[in-house]
């Protein structure tokens, strides 16, 4: 059924521009992980180093996940939708003109600030207006603009950093910075012309003014009472394995390739890409087997999935081998985003849904602040990949818990005034 007071023709507008900004989200994440190696040998960083510009870019990204979504659930959706689109854009561009180590850390956190608050809204507002029974694959449809947009950071190094390396030195690098803050300002001017605050949203403000209940940042402390608790623990532990599995692969994955498995960059960029073909599969077909099969099921399989490609893409050496557990690796590690953001979505309310999604985004990027820095370390006294290892027990673990407490979810209505429904004996609705 489709959310009253939407037309077709208007989803797929929100559908659209929700996914720009989340793929140029991805393309503005990315484009230092394409060219931290440049940055690294032209400023002669160690791997601890490098690792801690990951890690304060998502100190950032995390603080925007739960500052933004706090914010979309009190102000609305689209007010914070763009001004994240266009925090991100400005600080890519910025760091383009980072002097040094500590100028570029500044205006990484502050570009991870922007990253962070896009997804949580964008999420929630796209769930909101979707029909339940194609949410999933929609979601999942959504949210693989994310690996586009790595594939757009890969494209931009590729050509425009390969092709002025030689002849700008560090500015090739540079140029790539500024060339990706273009699009997320375009993108924002679109979401401010074009889309209008959630329909479900502006139900769940008027009945809570019809009441007399104030709304204010207090609704967060709902997601920790007794009915939705379960909930709560589960969309963390979710998002806390993915995030820390991604981040931790991702972000190293360009380096461990080019000083660990001997590719020039030319060929580490076609690896990547391939790893990102797998990784935009992964999300689409997660999409599709959550509306099937439920979300329980396929996220069980995602992550035992990332336990095993963790290891396999650590330890094959064979460049045939490699070629093949490649794509596998990012259906399974950046896959999952597509089938868990829409689960994630349902487990709360209205009235803090984008609060929980935010919340779990959040304080589940504490893992994935955490992970680059800790590959890092490992690598410092192993290897790239002997950090990878790490993350197979994440996978096993998650797996667990998700299994033990994560209601199931497919064919959930987002209605307003309705009451607290469960499923497995949590509640789950609004």
């Amino acid at each position: 059924m489709q959310q009253k007071g939407i037309t077709r023709r208007y989803m797929w507008v929100v559908f659209a521009l929700t996914t720009l900004g989340w793929m140029f989200d991805g393309l503005d994440q990315m484009i230092f992980a394409m060219v931290s190696p440049w940055i690294m040998a032209d400023w002669h960083l160690s791997t601890v180093q490098l690792g801690l510009i990951g890690s304060i870019f998502l100190i950032g990204n995390a603080s925007g996940s739960v500052i933004g979504a706090i914010l979309a659930d009190i102000f609305g959706r689209k007010p914070i939708l763009w001004i994240t689109a266009l925090i991100y854009s400005a600080f890519t561009g910025l760091s383009g003109l980072a002097t040094g180590l500590y100028s570029l850390a500044g205006f990484r956190a502050l570009t991870g600030l922007g990253t962070g608050g896009q997804w949580p809204v964008g999420i929630s507002m796209f769930s909101e207006c979707v029909a339940a029974e194609k949410r999933g694959r929609l979601i999942g449809i959504m949210n693989s603009g994310y690996p586009l947009g790595f594939f757009l950071s890969i494209g931009v190094t590729a050509t425009i950093g390969l092709y002025f390396r030689s002849s700008l030195g560090d500015w090739a690098w540079r140029l790539c910075f500024f060339v990706g803050a273009v699009p997320g300002i375009i993108t924002m001017v679109f979401m401010i012309k074009y889309l209008r605050e959630s329909d479900v949203w502006l139900r769940d403000r008027d009945a809570k003014r019809a009441k007399k209940e104030k709304k204010s940042s207090i609704a967060y402390f709902e997601l920790f009472k007794p009915k939705l608790i379960k909930n709560t623990i589960t969309a963390l532990v979710l998002q806390l394995a993915a995030l820390m599995s991604y981040w931790g692969i991702a972000m190293w994955a360009p380096t461990f390739l080019a000083t660990q498995r001997g590719l020039t960059i030319a060929k580490m960029t076609g690896f990547m890409a391939l790893w990102v073909f797998g990784a935009w599969v992964g999300q689409i077909c997660g999409g599709f087997l959550s509306d099937k099969f439920g979300r329980k099921p396929v996220l069980s399989f995602y992550l035992l999935g990332i336990a095993f490609s963790s290891i396999a893409y650590a330890y094959v050496t064979s460049p045939v081998m490699l070629f093949l557990v490649n794509p596998m690796t990012g259906f399974f590690v950046m896959g999952i985003f597509g089938p868990a953001m829409g689960y994630t979505s349902e487990l709360f309310p209205t009235s803090v849904r984008a609060s929980g999604v935010g919340f779990a985004v959040g304080f589940g990027k504490s893992g994935a602040i955490i992970a680059p820095s800790l590959v890092g370390v490992i690598a410092a006294h192993f290897s790239i990949g002997a950090g990878f290892y790490v993350f197979s027990a994440v996978g096993v673990i998650s797996f667990i818990l998700v299994l033990i407490l994560g209601p199931e979810t497919r064919g959930l209505e987002f209605e307003e005034d309705i009451e607290v429904k469960t499923t497995e004996g949590l509640a789950i609705a609004d």
